[in-house]
This record gives structure tokens, C-alpha cells and sequence, in this order.
């Protein structure tokens, strides 16, 4: 087979929008890009920092609400306390808080009117466990490269002073043995510590406070002590504050602070899917708008469903808390793209909740897709499979799609993904009701 290798590269593939006419639409429409829509994206969170997930066509902020449903990123913070004043090295009257790890905190001349601090204390491999193991194995490399150097200089040490003559004196005799007995211990101390290495990462100590008009939130994200220029959160949807956990991992997290400043909820992304996902959707590209989502113009709202604690999975308790925050902020579209295997039909409080509250009274359009389970016959899913409010949404991969993102040379035709999941569904309906392009090459956290 002869390849062209002055092909131009297929680029429409890599988010393909043709074969749901999105772009001819879009392009005969310029304004019906998505703008005044809100879409939610039930997953594994999104991150703020993505590239092409700034701001709207028009220049509105494109992520405007980010959830933790799951409640792991959550920090208990019931502890009050006053500040106390000392004087720091140059003599000048420093406020300091005792946290709970410990340690004495330093922190700026906050504005506090009630002059209470609330304090918790959070451990980084809870905000992160798939990545820190990563984190670990290259913390405990370069660990035992510096145990090495430090055994090395003891057994040297030891090494030498066993080729050194015994002394015949009595007291030199036994500092001899003393000191060969330490740098032994020394040795066998080093072995051990590396033996039984483990990294717990580090806790961040946290404080919140009222400033007479919103709760705020300081995290010792270097474990330093010194918050005097810690930047003061609030809730993600009044400033849109976001920043890096540390230089470790870059990953970015956002807060949210509940229950009058007991609860201090730390979001990150469980994976990058719902990043994915989002971009898919609505990402705005405005120097390369070809590789543009599907609706550029919409806003996102970021419904983290997908729990640290549990490998990604969701539970029912996330699920509930998601489709609450659905009515609350009125999205028009909402993504879901879990699911379960499904043997009820509309059975259960997340299936009446669907389709009484989010879809029937507030207008949300929820879609979910079909499922990865396929090409068997009624492998579809729940929720698609068992909940009538919702849209199930199948995979589908056309010429353009294999190209680009699988690099395909020979032309196959245009089908549903072998992996996606076959309808009937459980209820005797067709269970797969639309097909979408399955694949996409597009943001996912930095």
C-alpha cells in the first residue's frame, strides 16, 4: 500500500463535529454556539487550568461553579481558636495560631472581625492516591540514593577501623569496641530505616475564618508554618480562585467552605475524564477554533462524582448530592458518563430524583452514555437503560476519527465502536437512543 505522505493532516477528526452537524449549524448560526447554557459534567471533576477552558466565545468565564460531590476532599475544621501575638526575629508583633499538626502558624493581619479561627488538617495523598503512589516511588529513589551515601560513609568507617590494630590498652581498647559497636548500629539503622520505608506525604494545615462578608480559607500548602502571604480562598463560584497543590504534582485544586466554616471541602480532579469530557463539550479555543468543542459558547459546571476513596467509583451519596446542585444551579445540560449495570426500571431515589426534579421541574436535557460493555445485545447501562428521563448516548467512530486519533491508514466504514454498549434495554425500549463520535483528541489536565 502506497501512503501520501503530503497528506494534510486530518484535524476535523480530532474532534469531529460534521456527522452531528454541529459545525454547518454553528457556521450558519454564529451566535448558536452554546452561549447562555449552562452544561454540567457529572465526573471525575474538571480541572480549571486546562487549556481551551479560560473563557466563553463572548468572554464570559468559561468554568463557573466547581463540586466535590464526593465529600473525600473534605476537611474537618470544628476546632476554634484566638490568634496570639509574639515578636519575630526583627522585633516586629507577629500573629501566630497553633495548627493541628503542630506546628506554630504564622499569619497575616487578616481581616476577622470576630477574631475566630477555625482549624483542620489534611493529609496531601487523600487529595491525590493515584498519583502519589507515583510520587512515592520517586520520593523513596531519591530517599535511598541519600541513605546510600550516608551507609556508605558508615561502613567506610567501620571498614576501616576493623583493618586498624586492636589496642592493647585497656580504655583505648574499649573506645575501640564502642565505636566499631556504634557505627554498626549506625549501619544496621540506615538498612532498617530504608527497609521499612514509607511515605505518608505531608499534612497541610488549614484555617478558616470569616471576613465579614464570606468565608475564607489558608492552606499551608509548602508545610512551611508561614502563611503571612498565603492566598486567602473562597468559594470557587464568587472568585474563580484556583492554584497548584504543590510543585510535586501541579494539580490544580479549588475550595468550597460549608456549615458556617466547619466543613472546608478541597477539590481536585479524580482522573482526567471529566476534563476530557468537558472539552468535548465546550472548550474555546480562539487562536485555532477547528479544534473547538461542540459548543464553545457554553459554561461549564464541574460535578466531581468520582471519589478518591474508591478508585474513581461514584456512590449513591455523590450521585444525590450531584443532581441536588443540578436544581440548584438550573443547568440546561447535564453529562453523565458513568454507569452500572442495571436490572430495575425508574426504581430508587437517584432515578425519581432524575426524573421529578432535575429533568421534569427545572428542564435539564440529562444525557449518559450507553455504556463500554458492548457489542453484545442489552449490555446497555444504567442509567440509560433504566431511567426514561434520560438520553443514552452510544459511540460511534467515523474515517476521520480513526485517522486522526487511532492512525488508521486503510479506510473502514463509519460504525459504532465495537466496545460500546447494544440496546434493548431492560424496559423492552430501544435502549441506545442517539450515536455520538465516541473519541476525541482535546484538553485533560496539564
Amino acid at each position: 500500500m502506497t501512503i501520501d505522505l503530503n497528506t494534510v493532516f486530518p484535524v476535523k477528526g480530532l474532534l469531529p463535529k460534521e456527522e452531528t452537524q454541529v459545525e454547518s449549524f454553528i457556521k450558519e448560526n454564529p451566535s448558536w454556539d452554546g452561549r447562555n447554557t449552562i452544561i454540567a459534567i457529572l465526573d471525575t471533576g474538571v480541572d480549571p487550568g486546562a487549556a481551551g477552558l479560560k473563557i466563553t466565545t463572548t468572554g464570559k468565564p468559561k468554568i463557573i461553579d466547581i463540586i466535590d460531590c464526593t465529600g473525600s476532599g473534605d476537611v474537618s475544621c470544628k476546632t476554634i481558636v484566638k490568634a496570639s501575638t509574639s515578636l519575630d526575629e526583627a522585633g516586629s508583633e507577629q500573629l501566630t495560631l497553633k495548627g493541628l499538626s503542630g506546628k506554630t502558624l504564622k499569619i497575616g493581619n487578616w481581616k476577622n472581625p470576630t477574631g475566630n479561627f477555625k482549624l483542620g488538617l489534611k493529609s496531601t495523598s487523600e487529595l491525590y492516591p493515584r498519583l502519589f503512589s507515583s510520587i512515592e516511588k520517586n520520593r523513596k529513589n531519591k530517599t535511598e540514593i541519600e541513605n546510600h551515601k550516608l551507609y556508605t560513609v558508615e561502613q567506610k568507617k567501620l571498614t576501616e577501623l576493623e583493618l586498624l590494630p586492636k589496642p592493647t590498652e585497656k580504655k583505648k581498647l574499649q573506645d575501640h569496641e564502642n565505636l566499631k559497636n556504634e557505627l554498626k548500629a549506625r549501619c544496621e539503622v540506615l538498612l532498617e530505616m530504608i527497609k521499612n520505608y514509607k511515605d505518608p506525604g505531608y499534612v497541610m494545615d488549614c484555617i478558616v475564618f470569616h471576613d465579614g462578608e464570606k468565608w475564607r480559607a489558608a492552606i499551608d500548602l509548602k508545610g512551611s508554618g508561614d502563611l503571612t502571604d498565603a492566598t486567602l480562598f473562597t468559594n470557587y463560584a464568587d472568585e474563580l480562585q484556583y492554584a497548584s497543590l504543590c510543585e510535586d504534582t501541579l494539580i490544580n485544586f479549588s475550595v468550597n467552605i460549608y456549615d458556617e466554616g466547619e466543613t472546608l471541602s478541597i477539590v481536585t480532579c479524580e482522573g482526567c475524564h471529566g476534563t476530557h469530557v468537558a472539552a468535548i463539550a465546550a472548550a474555546n479555543f480562539p487562536d485555532n477554533p477547528d479544534v473547538n468543542g461542540v459548543a464553545p459558547g457554553a459554561q461549564i459546571v464541574s460535578l466531581k462524582i468520582g471519589d478518591h476513596r474508591m478508585e474513581g467509583m461514584e456512590s449513591g451519596r455523590g450521585l444525590i448530592r450531584a443532581l441536588t446542585e443540578l436544581c440548584r444551579l438550573k443547568c440546561d445540560v447535564a453529562n453523565l458518563s458513568y454507569g452500572d449495570p442495571a436490572h430495575t426500571v425508574d426504581v430508587g431515589s437517584f432515578n425519581e430524583i432524575l426524573n421529578n426534579e432535575v429533568v421534569n421541574k427545572t428542564g435539564c436535557i440529562f444525557l449518559t452514555s450507553a455504556g463500554n460493555t458492548g457489542p453484545a445485545l442489552s449490555t446497555i447501562g444504567g442509567p440509560g437503560a433504566n431511567v426514561e428521563s434520560c438520553i443514552s448516548v452510544g459511540a460511534y467512530v467515523n474515517q476521520d476519527m480513526m485517522k486522526s486519533n487511532y492512525s488508521l491508514l486503510q479506510n473502514s466504514a463509519d460504525q459504532p465502536f465495537t466496545f460500546t454498549s447494544r440496546g434493548p434495554s431492560i424496559s423492552g425500549a430501544v435502549g441506545t437512543d442517539i450515536y455520538a463520535p465516541g473519541g476525541a483528541t482535546t484538553s485533560v489536565p496539564l
